[in-house]
C-alpha cells in the first residue's frame, strides 16, 4: 500500500480513520448504493455500526464472548483483530439481486487456515455469497466457485475488492487498486435470499448463522468493510483505494452543513464543491 501525501480538502489525511459518529454525505457517489458500510471505528463495545444508513449493525461474536473480536488499532485506527471469531450483521441483504461490490482492508500473516473474510448464507445455499480461503481466494455465487489463485496473507495491509455481476457473469478481484483476476460466473444468476439468510464477517457458515470450522475462520485484521448493491468500476475502486473515506463528512463540515444554510444558490448537491472552494 502507497500512502499518498496530498489531503483532501485540507481537512484530514484520505488514510485517517473518521471519529466515531461520522456522516454519510448521501450525495456522494461512492454513498450510492451502499448496503452496508462498518468502519469499524467504534475502537470498542459490542457493536459496529452500518454507515450506509440500512442498519445492518453488527453484533461482535453474535452475542457469545468467545467469539468477539478484540478491538486493536490499525494504520487507519481503530479495527477489528479475528482469530476464530466474527461480526453477525444481520439479515436484511436482500437489495442485492443482480450485481454487487464486496471491499474490505484486512492484514494477515495466517498461511494455515483457509481463512474467511465475509459469506452470506441463505436457506437456498450456504455458500450463496462468500469470498474464501485468503491464500488462494476462492469466489462463490449461488455455491459456484470461481478460482483466484491470488493470495493476501503476506502480513501487509491490502485492500480487497470482489465485484461481480449476473450481465455475462462478469466478476473481479482486485488487490491494492489492480486487478488480479477476472473471469466469468453464474451467469444471468440472481441471489437467491431463501426463507432465512445471514451476512457473517470472519466466518464460513456451513447452515445459516452457524457451522463455523476454526479452519475456514479468519486470523489478522479488519479495518473497513463495505458492501454494495451495483458492480463499481475501475475508477471507483482507485478512489476507494487512495481515499477510503471520501464519502465521509468531516466533523467540521457536517456542522457547516447542519447548522447554517447555504449561500444563496447552493443546493444541498453542492455543497461539497463549496467547501471545496472555501478552504
Amino acid at each position: 500500500m502507497s500512502v499518498h501525501s496530498q489531503y483532501r480538502a485540507g481537512l484530514w489525511h484520505p488514510y485517517e480513520k473518521p471519529m466515531y459518529g461520522v456522516l454519510l454525505n448521501p450525495y456522494h457517489p461512492l454513498a450510492q448504493g451502499l448496503v452496508g458500510c462498518w468502519l469499524f471505528n467504534e475502537g470498542g463495545g459490542n457493536t459496529v455500526f452500518d454507515l450506509s444508513g440500512n442498519s445492518n449493525h453488527g453484533s461482535l461474536g453474535g452475542g457469545t464472548a468467545s467469539y468477539c473480536p478484540v478491538w486493536t488499532t490499525e494504520t487507519f485506527g481503530p479495527a477489528l483483530s479475528f482469530d476464530n471469531d466474527y461480526v453477525d450483521c444481520g439479515d436484511d441483504f436482500t437489495a442485492l439481486s443482480t450485481e454487487f461490490t464486496i471491499e474490505f482492508w484486512m492484514k494477515s500473516s495466517d498461511t494455515v487456515h483457509s481463512g474467511t473474510p465475509i459469506s452470506y448464507a441463505t436457506t437456498h445455499s450456504d455458500n450463496e455469497i462468500l469470498l474464501h480461503d485468503y491464500n488462494a481466494f476462492l469466489l462463490f455465487v449461488g455455491n459456484v466457485q470461481f478460482s483466484s489463485g491470488v493470495s493476501a496473507t503476506d502480513g501487509n495491509l491490502h485492500h480487497i475488492v470482489w465485484t461481480w455481476k449476473s450481465s455475462g457473469g462478469e466478476t473481479k478481484l482486485y488487490k491494492d487498486a489492480e486487478v488480479v483476476c477476472s473471469g466469468v460466473l453464474q451467469s444471468g444468476y440472481t441471489i437467491n435470499h431463501g426463507t432465512d439468510r445471514r451476512m457473517i464477517i470472519g466466518q464460513e457458515q456451513d447452515s445459516v448463522g452457524g457451522g463455523f470450522d476454526s479452519d475456514q475462520a479468519f486470523y489478522g485484521t479488519l479495518s473497513i468493510l463495505r458492501i454494495y448493491k451495483r458492480f463499481l468500476n475501475p475508477m471507483e475502486i482507485w478512489l476507494l483505494y487512495t481515499d477510503p473515506f471520501c464519502m465521509f463528512y468531516h466533523p467540521l463540515e457536517a456542522e457547516l452543513l447542519y447548522s447554517a444554510a447555504p449561500p444563496a444558490g447552493i443546493v444541498p448537491q453542492a455543497m461539497h464543491h463549496y467547501r471545496m472552494l472555501r478552504t
